[in-house]
Order: structure tokens, then sequence, then C-alpha cells
């Protein structure tokens, strides 16, 4: 009897001891996550490579080619051959004033130069040359048969009045689309006076300021992108053209860049986002997601053993995709490029294929 007692005893004191250790071993296994909810990041592995250093400024476009076409003649506006908007070509007729008076000058001076001409020729008889024989007539006898007869007169008149009966004409300086015409038939067009404005879009310029700390890394014949605001996506290529020497008092200097094939949406005075990139190797870069902030600090996460490590970078240089790192990482860590934001230190985690 006393031994079944003692017996009871012992099993009792052995299933207390052991409780505890169930209890524990089933916290641990709640503690742990399964497989498949664990968080799904990107990982690249970091090598020294070439960094795109990038230049971002605001311009304005111009047309390479911009001219505001004038009367050279006085009279009533009789023919308009362009509108705003269209494309026209080099020396074709835009407008046209009233030419019958000048048409008159024309006969009137070709008429004077032919009388002329007889009075030349009366006064070489008169000498015992003939015109004919130009190469026996004295060069003081020729230059006096001109003064006489008024020859010399006669032609500068009917030059004039050919060159008046031309310029009422306004053709094209060159293949371009028109622009601010207001022009009117019918109405009165005075010398000197703006008809239109001809535009070659073709090829345009863009105009953008650069800080004098960001001159220094340029020079002529570097590339550049331009993009409208609205499609900043849609970016074409030009090269630079030409730097100012001079810096404002505002500490900026301006930077022309030529734009060779411009779309046919862009036009003069349209403002642009324009973007210069220049490569320089042997730095450690990521994308711009991999830099996370905490506490306050700039962290990059790397992966060891299935797990996240959290690492204090200090920035470089940077572009709109991504930074140079200049401490806290070495080349061949395997750095979390995405699935990063709500990682902490010693997270487990799953690497993305």
């Amino acid at each position: 009897m006393k031994l079944q007692k003692t017996l009871f005893i012992c099993i009792g004191i052995c299933t207390a001891c052991s409780q505890p250790k169930e209890d524990k071993n089933e916290a641990l296994t709640v503690s742990i996550s399964p497989k498949e909810e664990l968080p799904n990041v990107e990982v690249d592995i970091l090598q020294k490579g070439n960094f795109a250093q990038e230049i971002i400024s605001n311009g304005m476009l111009s047309s390479s080619q911009r001219a505001e076409l004038r009367w050279k003649a006085s009279g009533i506006i009789t023919h308009i051959y362009a509108r705003n908007g269209e494309r026209v070509s080099k020396g074709q007729i835009l407008a046209e004033v009233d030419k019958e008076r000048l048409k008159l000058s024309l006969l009137q001076a070709t008429d004077s130069k032919k009388r002329a001409y007889l009075d030349m020729q009366d006064f070489l008889i008169g000498q015992g040359y003939k015109l004919s024989d130009s190469l026996s007539i004295p060069e003081k006898t020729k230059e006096l048969a001109i003064m006489k007869s008024g020859y010399g007169q006669a032609c500068l008149s009917y030059q004039s009045a050919q060159m008046a009966l031309q310029e009422a004409v306004l053709r094209a300086p060159f293949s371009g689309t028109v622009a601010n015409l207001t022009a009117k038939l019918y109405n009165q067009a005075s010398n000197g006076e703006i008809f239109c404005t001809l535009l070659d879009n073709n090829s345009m310029e863009v105009n953008f300021p650069v800080m004098e700390n960001e001159i220094r890394s340029l020079q002529r014949g570097d590339t550049v992108q331009a993009a409208l605001y609205a499609e900043e996506d849609n970016r074409t290529f030009g090269r630079i053209s030409s730097i100012n020497p001079l810096i404002g008092e505002n500490g900026l200097t301006q930077v022309c860049a030529v734009i060779p094939h411009t779309p046919q949406q862009w036009f003069d005075g349209m403002k642009v986002r324009v973007n210069i990139r220049r490569s320089i190797p042997g730095k450690l870069v990521v994308p711009k997601q991999a830099v996370v902030m905490r506490d306050g600090r700039r962290v990059v996460f790397t992966v060891r053993n299935g797990k996240a490590y959290w690492n204090y970078v200090s920035i470089g240089q940077e572009n709109s995709f991504s930074y140079t790192i200049t401490q806290g990482l070495k080349e061949g860590d395997s750095v979390i490029v995405s699935g990063n934001q709500n990682l902490a230190h010693f997270t487990p985690i799953a690497i993305k294929e």
C-alpha cells in the first residue's frame, strides 16, 4: 500500500514537470510564420558601375530660324497667299501689294534708259568713235560720254524701279511656318510694317539656366534630353551649342542646346524640362527605391542567411532614379531593391525569382 502511494506521488510530480514544456513548444510554434507568408523581396548584387550624373533645369523653346517679315514697299494689299500655321517653302510668294504704279515707274525708267543710251552713242560718234568699238574708246572718253548723256543716272533709275517692283512681292526667305499674320486684303501696307513671323520649327533651340557650381561639368557637344511637361516620357535629344560665360547676380548662367529633329506639336515659346546626363565610372549605384528611412536615417537592406539586415548608408550623388553609396555597403552585397518598405532588422524574407 505504501509502495502504491509512492508510485502515485512520482507520477504526479512527473506530470507537473512536463506541463510547462508542452506550453513552451506550443508558444514557439505560434511565433514562426509559414514560409508562404514571408515578405517577398527582389535582390540585386551590388557592383561598381557607371553613374549617370544628372542636371535638371527648365527651359524655353525657340525656333532655330525666326524672322519678322516686313514690307519693303507701300501700297494696297492685293493678294495674300499664306495663312497662320501654314508651312511654306523658301522663295514662295506670301503676299503682294498693288504693282500698277510700280510697273508704270519701271516703264518710264526703261524709256529714260534707252534715250540716254542714244544720247551717249551720239556723243561718241561726235568724238569719232563707235559704241560697237568699245575696246578702242579711251576710258576718260567713256566716262565723259556717260556723264554728258545721263546714261549712268538712267541705269540707276531703271534698277531702282525694277527693285521696287520686286519688293512689292513678299517672299519667304527660308522654309518655315507662318505665324502672327494679321494683315487683311485691300488694307494699306506701309514700308517697314510687319506682315508676319516666319518660324523654322524643324530644328529648335532650348535655352535654360544652370547653376554656377554645375556649369563646370558641362561642355559644348554634351547630350541633353528635353520633354514637354505634359509628355515627360516622350523625350527628344539634342546637344549643347553654347554656354554663356557670364554668371548673373542670381548665380545662374544661360545654356543653349540645339534639338535637330523636333516633334510637330512643339512650338516656339513652349516650356520644357531639360535633363543632362554624364556617365561617371566606378560608383556603387543603387536604385532610389532601395533606400528607406529608419530612425531619421537612410537605410539599405541586405540579405544574409534568409534574413533582412539593415545598413545605415551615406549618399553621394543622385539623379532622378538612383543614388551613389559612399559608406555602409560594399561591392558584392545582396541589396534588397523592392519589397523593403515594411521590413525590420532580422526579418525573415522570401526572395523572388
